[in-house]
């Protein structure tokens, strides 16, 4: 039946096909900090890129982002214009000192974590938070440049989070919508900051206020709207505790929009990617063990070392697996040049040297490990492949490799998902196993679980989960938040 489903609905999803869109001329303007131009053949092109091509190719509109290149020679940066695939982009060169403090600075060493609830690795600094402010003044002038009356500006993440009031400065009237990948923290987070972290605070509800500028705000879950909502009213509570330039509080719409994944054709590249020469020689080398894979940029939000442990555990608490499961560990390295990123690194190696040299034996290693990068071709067979899918982040704002995993699935025997109930998508994906991902045993457990599941329970499981995604794909995400833009 699935097998069907797919084969007679996948043609809307090739032609990037959007339905139930409200019948329009307005343009999308759609901004990241990076764009996916297409014109990379390294890797093929993620869900959410596949969404914005379509909407942008049926709506008409344009693509605004960082270059990914640096440009020292002086001036005023300005958009380059490039025409690809019936998508005009429109790309920015930065500063070399902006791109390492407003993205590997504040983007990533204070955002990143601080959006996380990792307190810990949040670091600060003046230079850091005035090149954020600049970079996102230079993306606002240069915006202004393209908007036509009726376009709608929608910002995505945490990068651009103040563009809405720098557009606003500048006397835009069109109508701006963002959406946040990554979590929204409670605001309990405030009472855990160190003084010597104490701007943080400051920097929580600056955020706040510059969120509410924008008509539409989106977030992944309802927990991370009411977060939000309660950081609302706890600025208006404490509004004499904090900066006297925040400004007063505006009503915008809020909600919740859980992005999603291409599900069709993410299933039928599955299906079609573990024929590969490639597929199936990997699967000879398992030699009939059950496979479990984790597939995750290397991030201390991943909860990689704790998962690593925890098949640990689940090996020394029942013997009899040894040499009858594999763990593959997919983790491209990230953010390298920052050190709390080389020290995971180095943990995370030595921990699965460690595991292999105490559990392996000369003819098996319970884990493999990967730092390239793979196509999302290879991905998706190697999903369809692994009896369990491994993702236990301690905090994500979605995971979409929890979805893409389920999409892959063979329909007559499918793998179990063990997910970790601080991911977005543990409330939508409620038939996986949900885990404590900081708890060991926890995990253990559910591998035990998982591989002792039978077949019955397993496509119960995989059913009920596949139907939503094949409902809440990520093109009824970009028509339901375009839509409700709309109407605001």
């Amino acid at each position: 039946m699935i097998k069907n489903i797919i084969s007679l609905l996948s043609c809307r999803e090739k032609t990037g096909e959007l339905l139930d869109v409200q019948e329009t001329k307005q343009r999308i303007i759609v901004v990241s900090n990076r764009v996916d131009n297409g014109r990379s053949e390294s890797n093929s092109p993620g869900g959410l890129t596949v969404a914005v091509r379509a909407v942008l190719k049926q709506r008409g509109g344009v693509w605004v982002g960082w270059s990914g290149r640096t440009c020292d020679t002086g001036g005023q940066a300005y958009l380059e214009k490039d025409e690809h695939n019936d998508i005009t982009f429109a790309l920015l060169d930065l500063k070399s000192g902006d791109v390492e403090n407003y993205y590997h600075g504040f983007s990533n060493q204070t955002l990143w974590p601080l959006l996380h609830s990792c307190i810990q690795f949040v670091e600060l600094r003046d230079e850091y938070l005035h090149s954020y402010e600049n970079v996102n003044e230079i993306f606002a002038s240069n915006i202004l440049t393209l908007l036509q009356e009726g376009d709608i500006v929608w910002v995505h993440d945490y990068h651009l989070i103040p563009l809405a009031r720098k557009l606003r400065e500048r006397g835009c009237l069109n109508r701006l919508a963002f959406f946040l990948h990554v979590p929204w923290p409670n605001v309990d987070l405030l009472d855990c900051i160190p003084q010597e972290k104490n701007r943080s605070r400051e920097i929580y509800y600056k955020l706040v206020e510059d969120m509410q500028e924008y008509d539409a705000t989106g977030f992944q879950t309802d927990a991370d709207v009411n977060n939000f909502n309660e950081a609302i009213r706890s600025r208006k509570d404490k509004s004499t505790a904090i900066p006297a330039s925040l400004k007063p509080i505006s009503t915008n719409c809020i909600s919740a929009y859980g992005v999603s994944i291409e599900t069709r054709l993410f299933a039928l590249k599955a299906q079609k990617a573990v024929k590969s020469n490639d597929l199936l020689n990997f699967r000879r080398t398992l030699s009939g063990q059950q496979l479990l894979i984790g597939v995750d940029r290397l991030d201390y939000t991943k909860g990689v070392e704790n998962r690593i442990l925890g098949v640990e555990a689940c090996i020394n608490g029942r013997s009899a697996l040894s040499k009858k499961i594999t763990y593959l560990q997919i983790s491209p390295a990230s953010r390298s040049q920052v050190l709390a990123y080389q020290e995971l690194s180095k943990r995370v190696a030595e921990k699965i040297a460690t595991v292999n040299g105490t559990l392996g034996t000369t003819d098996w290693a319970p884990i493999r490990y990967i730092t390239r990068p793979q196509t999302r071709e290879v991905l998706a067979g190697l999903y369809r492949l692994a009896r369990i899918g491994l993702i236990t982040p301690s905090r994500d704002g979605m995971n979409l490799v929890a979805k893409e995993y389920v999409a892959a699935q063979n329909p007559k025997n499918p793998g179990v998902l063990i997910l970790s109930k601080y991911a977005g998508a543990s409330a939508e994906l409620k038939e996986a196993l949900l885990i404590d991902p900081d708890d060991t045993q926890d995990i253990a457990s559910a591998i035990y679980t998982a591989l002792d599941m039978p077949l019955s329970e397993r496509k119960s499981r995989w059913k009920k989960m596949m139907d939503h995604l094949l409902i809440c794909d990520v093109y009824k995400w970009c028509n339901t938040v375009i839509n409700d833009v709309m109407k605001t």
